[in-house]
């Protein structure tokens, strides 16, 4: 229940982190709950919740090291939730040194987060990155690239963020290209879709970006409102970065307006809103403009000083860079040195035992004849022992392979009476299917025509015919649920889709279903198709029945020999530590039981629900199993 509680909690947290006007107080309570908290799962959420507030705050240091804290509380778990935030923390690492200027070690994170979005079918995560390396790809002028990712990036419609970003980073290398009138047009776009979805950060970038398009075109007076109103919006609400940003291109309009004291001025302020931020890119820049300027002004000796502080930014940046691939040589140089030296170590203790065998070989030769007598008795001695040797090794490696053998068929018994279990249901299912169709479907449609022969004669009555005849559909209809259409016709997705579709009302309205990789998933040994079909039923049934909810997303992921089945509704959730669990919920876990696999529930009044499963898959399903004729309700 604790857990519950904190996960929810983290879970209203991060919505109020996100909300102006709420995020100081959200984050203040983020660390308290990260300070306080003994569940390793809760502190993982909680770190990823702060490296990605860092990383909008464009707060780099803070952001790294909560995205590595996140990695360390994830370690080596490779379950499918586990992979998921991993992907995420990575994310956070790649941005933080985006924003910091390292572009290399941001391309290496980007990659990593993408290939653990991969494994996991997490097409969200697998977009950011690819959205993040275009980025990156931008800034490093390789814009063919940039703008092919970005393009695919445009794919996600239901993603506002996804489609707003992109079309901000097309506009801004359609403007590097001096395609002004192309810039516009998506930054324009992106304009629109940040002021849909109330994204404050987003309309910064886009005024920025007009901004500096108006200078470009000789719209300066245009220019200067557009950007004042980004500033203006940026401090207003903390946005540190791009209001430094937005001053730089404020300085290069008023320089292209001729007032460059005025432009001298703006980048002053801009050195002094950097102090104790760690942007080097953004500081290069700086002193950069600050060069132009003075040149402008025709004073020379600070042209050259702010060239030299420029100089020495990007020497810092090639440096941080290249640090990294100097520590790893280093890594490498000092394994091969220790490798080299135990190589000379194994080589004089090899020396020395030699000069020792040497030397008891002489005394040996020097006792030969004393003890030439005793050379048989010896020898007899030495062959018992090995004799003893070799048959107590022997005799702990039988123990070994009895050991193994005897776990083996006890996994394998287990295993047989799991699908001995499901088997007997499935027949248990037909054999009364055909009862009810067969027996009393049949005695009730004899006992309808003769009810109704003698209403036609003698007036019986109409209501009784009527609900004999409805206890005959329900027995026809309870018949045909027990045993439906063969699997072998249809696809098990497809036809877990068109079951799901039956439950779908006006209440109960959206009913997702995601499946990764499809294809293997269709493939599965049948006996387990059948199992996965009921458990799911029995699922949506109950939500239907009792939750009130008006969402249902299910997803089924094949991760490593492991089948993960994940549940989720938007209802009114329930207390577990008050509610016993019904007949549906003890079915389903005992279904998951037989299957080796493990059932956890999470839920919380007006909260919803939440089922997570995993099943373990054998390796080797025989063919018979494969294909046999399984039919599922």
């Amino acid at each position: 229940m604790a857990q519950a509680s904190e996960g929810d909690k983290v879970r209203e947290l991060f919505r109020r982190v996100n909300t102006p006007g709420e995020e100081q107080q959200a984050l203040s309570e983020l660390f308290q709950l990260l300070e306080n908290t003994k569940d390793d799962e809760i502190k993982t959420r909680v770190s990823i919740t702060i490296g990605q507030h860092m990383n909008s705050k464009a707060k780099v240091d803070s952001a790294l090291l909560f995205g590595w804290k996140s990695v360390e509380l994830i370690g080596n778990r490779t379950d499918t939730l586990s992979l998921k935030r991993l992907s995420r923390a990575y994310n956070i690492l790649a941005i933080a040194n985006n924003i910091k200027g390292l572009w290399d070690e941001s391309v290496k994170w980007h990659f990593k987060s993408s290939e653990t979005a991969v494994k996991v079918g997490d097409s969200l995560m697998y977009y950011m990155s690819a959205h993040g390396v275009a980025n990156i790809y931008r800034h490093q002028g390789k814009y063919q690239e940039s703008l092919e990712l970005f393009k695919e990036c445009l794919s996600q419609k239901d993603n506002l963020r996804m489609l707003y970003a992109s079309h901000i980073n097309m506009g801004i290398i359609y403007t590097d290209l001096e395609r002004y009138e192309d810039a516009n047009r998506h930054t324009e776009k992106a304009l629109a879709l940040c002021v849909e979805s109330g994204d404050i950060k987003g309309q910064i970038i886009c005024g920025t970006n007009l901004g500096m398009n108006s200078t470009f075109l000789g719209k300066h007076r245009e220019a200067l409102v557009l950007l004042d109103d980004a500033i203006t919006l940026a401090k207003n609400h903390e946005y540190q970065r791009l209001k430094l940003n937005a001053q730089i291109y404020k300085s290069k309009t008023l320089q292209a307006l001729g007032w460059n004291l005025s432009a001298h001025a703006t980048l002053m302020q801009v050195r002094e809103g950097m102090s104790g931020y760690n942007y080097l890119n953004m500081e290069e820049e700086v002193f950069a403009r600050l060069k132009d300027v003075a040149l402008a002004m025709g004073n020379y000796k600070a042209a050259y000083d702010y060239l030299s502080e420029s100089n020495r930014v990007s020497d810092s940046i090639q440096a941080l860079q290249a640090n990294k691939k100097l520590k790893e040589y280093e890594v490498k140089y000092e394994t091969l040195k220790k490798e080299k030296k135990i190589e000379a170590l194994n080589a004089e203790q090899s020396r020395k035992e030699l000069e020792i065998r040497k030397q008891k070989e002489s005394k040996r030769h020097m006792l030969f004849f004393f003890i030439i007598i005793l050379v048989p008795v010896v020898g007899l001695l030495v062959v018992y022992y090995q004799k003893l040797r070799t048959q107590s090794l022997l005799a702990k490696q039988q123990e070994e392979i009895s050991r193994h053998e005897i776990a083996t068929l006890l996994k394998d018994q287990e295993i047989k009476l799991g699908k001995a279990s499901i088997d007997g249901q499935i027949s248990e299912r037909k054999r009364l299917a055909r009862e009810l169709h067969d027996t009393i479907g049949g005695n009730l449609a004899a006992i309808k025509m003769r009810c109704a022969r003698e209403a036609d004669k003698n007036g019986f009555p109409s209501e009784i015919v009527d609900q004999i005849d409805d206890t005959y559909q329900m027995a026809r209809t309870l018949s045909h649920s027990l045993i439906p259409k063969n699997l072998s016709a249809t696809a098990f997705t497809s036809l877990l889709r068109e079951s799901l579709e039956a439950f779908r009302t006006d209440t109960l309205s959206e009913i997702e279903l995601s499946a990764y990789p499809e294809g293997e998933i269709n493939t599965l040994e049948q006996n387990l198709q059948v199992e996965i079909f009921t458990i799911v039923r029995e699922l949506v049934n109950n939500t239907s029945k009792h939750a009130e909810a008006g969402r249902i997303e299910l997803s089924l992921t094949l991760v490593e020999n492991s089948l993960n089945l994940l549940f989720e509704d938007d209802g009114k959730g329930f207390d577990l530590s008050k509610s016993n669990e019904g007949i549906g919920l003890q079915n389903m876990r005992k279904r998951v039981e037989n299957l080796s696999g493990s059932f956890m529930i999470d839920s919380h009044p007006e909260r919803g629900t939440l089922v997570n499963i995993e099943i373990p898959l054998s390796k080797d399903i025989s063919e018979e199993e494969n294909k046999a004729e399984v039919k599922i309700g």
